[in-house]
């Protein structure tokens, strides 16, 4: 399965919620993909946000489109 066309709605979450707030624990979703992603489930509390640098940075990577690739569908 391809990934999610949407390029709207973007946002920069945790992969891991006890990771570090670094580059390679950031995955860009639309909010859609978010809500139904395992990143939404793993944990209770929230780590601190990431820095501006890296949401952007993130985003360049992801070319401004979500990463999700679930294989049932995003939406």
């Amino acid at each position: 399965m391809g990934r999610c066309a949407r390029i709207n709605n973007l946002d920069i979450y945790h992969k891991k919620m006890d990771g570090d707030n670094v580059q390679e624990n950031a995955v860009v979703l639309c909010k859609k993909c978010y809500e139904k992603s395992r990143y939404n489930k793993d944990s209770v509390s929230s780590p601190p946000p990431f820095s501006l640098l890296t949401k952007i940075y993130a985003k360049i990577l992801a070319e401004y489109r979500c990463e999700c690739r679930s294989e049932k569908g995003c939406h």
